[in-house]
């Protein structure tokens, strides 16, 4: 183990969950000696040029083409989650090889494996990384109920049953952060997470942290396909009600005194302990969430950027509103001639009218030529031409 090196996956996306995988990770890493951005992880070089150790438990992930990770990488296959837009291209032969040559993949939920064994590559369900977080017991539990990323009528329903305090915060944050301050970040949002009262939410990466930090926690159920996906065999590791049930008051759930966490998840918590650590050769018994001073206070610290930083980097709190620019046929900028091929998306409209749509205020510039903007793991950037231009290119 002495002479090992570890690297942990970082990211450039808006979901901070990405952050607290990597957390989890870290739990198994004796030291960290390098980042390997997920999106890059076939370019990945060891500075040392030695190989490195990485638990490969994340999404994956915006741009399948870069998937097979470098010789450099010497890979621990658990967690996974393989995005299903991107599943009719990612399973190429190379990719498969690898796969079954490293396999069996653990993988975070079971629609995942079926897919992978219908595909002709061993695998297994090993549930998330992130029921190992441990719990912090310096600071004890606050009166707050804490709810992240859901609705205003849902927020409003909650605080009808109870007097206590109901926050409702995003794991959904600014692209622009260095990655050293997403994982401050992400440490933070744990912490919030391990001192509430209990949570809710329809997030994985928000009712799967506070289970392994053993906060109450409950689901609520939409009907979204992808959160079907995603939650795919871990429906009974916490307790869950229908949207529409908790909004009609068709429900048992008491946020005055809300029930302990079921004891489902137990035995995948255990055998991942078991096979992270005898990849690395280490488990840290300590807790890594954020234990000092007041995490809110933290919080609006790392968001209190000067306006010289403001004014030089592009980013938007809410990923669909760019979604929507990009590609509502009826309300984007998609009405306005777009053309799509392989390699560019071109928009044809006066630079001004860009900004106004993708809500982006003046003096966004890198070099002082162009506006560049990240979404979905891509970068655009616009051009100004006398037709303007946003061009997809690779990121650096």
């Amino acid at each position: 183990m002495q002479n090992n090196k570890y690297g942990l996956l970082s990211y450039s996306s808006v979901n901070i969950g990405d952050e607290i995988q990597s957390l989890a990770a870290s739990r198994f890493l004796p030291k960290v000696n390098d980042f390997v951005p997920r999106e890059q992880i076939n370019n990945y070089v060891s500075p040392s040029k030695n190989k490195i150790k990485l638990i490969m438990n994340a999404w994956w992930m915006w741009q399948p083409e870069n998937f097979l990770p470098s010789s450099f990488i010497d890979p621990l296959l658990i967690s996974m989650h393989i995005n299903e837009s991107i599943r009719d291209t990612f399973l190429n032969n190379q990719v498969k090889d690898y796969l079954t040559k490293y396999g069996p993949v653990g993988c975070r939920d079971l629609d995942t494996c079926n897919w992978l064994i219908e595909n002709g590559v061993p695998a297994y369900f090993s549930s998330c990384l992130t029921i190992t977080l441990q719990r912090s017991n310096k600071s004890p539990r606050k009166d707050y109920i804490l709810c992240v990323n859901e609705s205003a009528k849902t927020i409003k329903y909650i605080r009808s049953k109870t007097d206590r305090p109901v926050y409702n915060i995003t794991k959904n944050q600014s692209p622009y952060y260095t990655f050293k301050q997403r994982f401050e970040l992400a440490k933070i949002y744990l912490r919030l997470i391990n001192d509430a009262h209990c949570i809710v939410s329809h997030n994985v990466h928000t009712c799967l942290p506070a289970l392994g930090l053993g906060t109450p926690v409950l689901r609520v159920v939409t009907d979204s396909e992808n959160q079907r996906i995603r939650w795919s065999g871990m429906e009974d590791f916490v307790y869950s009600v229908k949207q529409q049930d908790l909004l009609s008051d068709n429900h048992e759930y008491d946020f005055e005194k809300p029930k302990l966490n079921p004891e489902n998840h137990l035995k995948y918590k255990e055998d991942l302990i078991k096979r992270c650590s005898e990849f690395t050769g280490f488990n840290n018994d300590k807790c890594l969430i954020y234990e000092d001073d007041e995490p809110l206070i933290k919080m609006f610290q790392l968001n209190n950027h000067s306006k010289i930083k403001r004014n030089k980097i592009l980013y938007f709190c809410e990923m669909q509103e760019l979604k929507q620019a990009l590609e509502d046929k009826k309300n984007g900028v998609s009405q306005y001639n777009i053309i799509k091929d392989e390699n560019e998306l071109k928009i044809y409209r006066p630079l001004k009218k860009l900004e106004k749509i993708f809500s982006v205020k003046n003096k966004y510039e890198i070099d002082g030529k162009y506006k560049v903007v990240t979404f979905c793991g891509k970068q655009y950037e616009f051009k100004p031409l006398k037709k303007h231009t946003v061009v997809e290119r690779e990121r650096e």
